[in-house]
C-alpha cells in the first residue's frame, strides 16, 4: 500500500520484487530517501501467516473440561490422509464459525467458539486399518441444555465428517424442533452453515432433548411483522432492512434454551 501524492490517495499495487525498487523511487524520492525506503523495507511488519493446524492457543476462548460427562458410542475409522485432515482442526475466522476444534494426542476437542464451552471429546488411537475412535464423550455440564446422546452422536459425527473432512452431509435437524420454526434458522444457531437438512428422530429408549416449548416458540415467531405486500426485489431489501432487528431478537430469545451455549 503507497500513497500517491499526486492522485490525493492510496492505491495498492502488486508487483515483483525487481520493479519493487523503481515504485519506492517513484513514490518516495531518489538518493534523498534512500535511508528511507531502507527503513521501510527492514521495519516494516510483515503479515504474519494464520497457523494452518489449530491449537488449544490459536483460540481466546478454551474453557476447561466440563466435570459432568456422558459417554457416546462414536466409532469410525480413517485412513492416515483422512485422520491428517482431522488433526488440523477448525479455527474460527468469522462469526458465523460457532465451532473451535483441535488436536492434543490422542484426543480431539470440540469447543463452542462464541462461550469457549467443551461439548465433545473424541480419542483416537492407530490400528492395522487406519486410525479408529476408541472413546468419546459430550458435555453434561449445566449450560449445555442436550440431554440426547443420540442427537450429540448425530452432530460430533457431522462436525467431523462435514467441518472438518469437507464432505457432503445432511444437517440433523430434531424432530421436535417446532413445525412453525424457519428452515434453516436453528442449523445456523448451531454451525452457523446452510447445509441440507433431515429430520432425526430419536428413539424412545433416548431421553430426549430438552427444547423451548412449542408453543412459546411459536408465540415469539407470531410477534415478527407481516409484510403486506409480495417480497419482490426492492420490496424483500426494504423489508429485510425493516424486520432484521427484531428477526434478530427473536432467533436469540428463541434458542437461548437449545442445545448449544
Amino acid at each position: 500500500m503507497v500513497y500517491d501524492y499526486k492522485a490525493g490517495g492510496h492505491a495498492l499495487i502488486i508487483t515483483t520484487p525487481r520493479k519493487s525498487d523503481r515504485l519506492l523511487e517513484k513514490y518516495f524520492g531518489g538518493e534523498h530517501d534512500a535511508l528511507t525506503i531502507s527503513r521501510l523495507r527492514e521495519d516494516a511488519p510483515m503479515p504474519k501467516p494464520r497457523p494452518d493446524v489449530a491449537t488449544r492457543t490459536s483460540w481466546e476462548k478454551c474453557l476447561p473440561l466440563p466435570e459432568a460427562r456422558v459417554a457416546l458410542d462414536f466409532t469410525a475409522s480413517y485412513s492416515e490422509d483422512e485422520f491428517s485432515r482431522i488433526r488440523r482442526g477448525l479455527i474460527p475466522r468469522q462469526m458465523e464459525d460457532k465451532w473451535f476444534i483441535f488436536y492434543e494426542e490422542p484426543w480431539l476437542y470440540i469447543h463452542r467458539s462464541w462461550t469457549g464451552a467443551s461439548i465433545y471429546g473424541v480419542r483416537f488411537q492407530s490400528g492395522a486399518s487406519g486410525v479408529i475412535a476408541v472413546e468419546s464423550w459430550a458435555s453434561r455440564d449445566p449450560s449445555y441444555k442436550s440431554t440426547s446422546t443420540e442427537y450429540d452422536l448425530a452432530i460430533l459425527t457431522f462436525l467431523i465428517e462435514a467441518m472438518l473432512l469437507g464432505r457432503p452431509m445432511r444437517f440433523p435437524v430434531p424432530g421436535d424442533l417446532p413445525p412453525s420454526a424457519p428452515p434453516g434458522l436453528f442449523q445456523h444457531s448451531v454451525i452457523g452453515r446452510g447445509y441440507p437438512e433431515k429430520r432425526f428422530e430419536v428413539s424412545e429408549t433416548d431421553d430426549g432433548a430438552s427444547w423451548p416449548s412449542p408453543c412459546i416458540f411459536t408465540r415469539r415467531l407470531s410477534r415478527l411483522p407481516r409484510p403486506s405486500r409480495t417480497l419482490r426485489g426492492s420490496h424483500l431489501c426494504t423489508s429485510l432492512r425493516t424486520h432484521k432487528p427484531l428477526l434478530l431478537r427473536t432467533i436469540y430469545h428463541s434458542f437461548n434454551r437449545s442445545y448449544f451455549c
